[in-house]
């Protein structure tokens, strides 16, 4: 998994998938209004990488989850 954010300082972020526990989704008001959520990725070693305002975050989730399940 690769995440960037960030406009004036960028943050790169690399997780390899076997190193994923698991995936949690948030979904605030708005973003159930909208269309959005924030993905929190928990790693091996207590890693929690929160991305906020993901597009679809459920059916994100649902393809990490079935990437992690053919492995």
């Amino acid at each position: 998994i690769f995440v960037r954010s960030g406009y004036v300082y960028t943050d790169m972020i690399e997780l390899r998938y076997a190193q994923v526990e698991s995936i949690e989704v948030g979904m605030p008001p708005l973003g159930q209004i909208f269309g959005y959520g924030n993905v929190i990725v928990s790693g091996t070693g207590q890693r929690r990488i929160i991305v906020p305002f993901v597009k679809d975050a459920v059916g994100f989730r649902r393809r990490v989850n079935d990437v992690l399940a053919s492995k």
